[in-house]
């Protein structure tokens, strides 16, 4: 049989999961089938697999911790990338403002865009933002007497993040294409989403009260209170840093 909590095999009889710890109830136990536990080894299969059907990212396991861990690298990737992109085509359209007014030659140097500054710091902010997030999720877990290993949880939120991040792309194309609304949709859905979605899913659906008379939508709205807090605090100290340093580019070309 297999444990419920994280999928691996285990000896029938034994209480406890020696993977993640998982209370094995003899009762309760649910048998998985083979075929539904993506196979770690079989890298481009389970990633196959997730974009064919999103919904299979709940039958990972422990093992496929490394492809949770690239989703996010990769998600975050696209938002830094989206940022940089932006200030960049901001400082193009700002040259050729200059040049239409004939301060081109006067000024002789463009507005830098630093990749430190517009790339590396919104990379590193919205990995660290992803990684509070699934905090979050198991602290939830864990109070609503759902217990998670936390590596299992990580590789299950890499891997529901897919089709935000593949939303993310769609919404970055309409901007190029100068879909304005479309972009501001598709880009609000894919971070927003983040947010709002990924706890219920990664937690057991319906409404119910947790051992400790807590209910589980007072919790949810505690998550949803929190992780818009830090990320209203993650784009506001990224802004005011991005237009100060904006500003003072500019200003040094004066």
């Amino acid at each position: 049989m297999r444990c419920p909590s994280c999928g691996i095999s285990v000896e029938k009889g034994v209480q406890f999961c020696p993977n993640c710890g998982h209370n094995i109830d003899q009762a309760s136990t649910i048998t998985i089938n083979s075929e539904d536990v993506l196979p770690s080894e079989n890298v481009y299969g389970v990633l196959k697999k997730i974009l064919r059907q999103p919904s299979a990212s709940k039958h990972l396991t422990p093992n496929h911790l490394p492809i949770g861990l690239i989703s996010i690298a990769i998600y975050s990737l696209l938002v830094a990338g989206f940022i940089y992109y932006s200030m960049k085509s901001i400082s193009s359209d700002l040259q050729s403002s200059f040049n239409d007014l004939g301060l081109g030659s006067v000024l002789g140097q463009s507005v830098e865009v630093s990749f430190f500054d517009y790339f590396l710091l919104p990379f590193v902010g919205f990995y660290a933002l992803q990684i509070i997030m699934i905090l979050l999720i198991y602290i939830l877990a864990k109070i609503t007497g759902e217990i998670k290993d936390l590596r299992t949880l990580t590789a299950q939120y890499g891997a529901y993040l897919f089709p935000f991040s593949f939303i993310f792309i769609v919404g970055v194309l309409f901007s190029v294409l100068n879909l304005s609304w479309l972009a501001t949709v598709a880009l609000l859905i894919a971070t927003l989403g983040v947010i709002f979605m990924l706890p219920v899913i990664l937690t057991k659906s319906g409404i119910e009260n947790a051992g400790d008379g807590t209910d589980r939508v007072y919790l949810l709205l505690i998550i949803y209170f929190i992780g818009v807090l830090i990320l209203s605090f993650v784009a506001r100290t990224y802004v005011e840093t991005m237009v100060s340093s904006f500003i003072n580019n500019i200003t040094s070309i004066f």
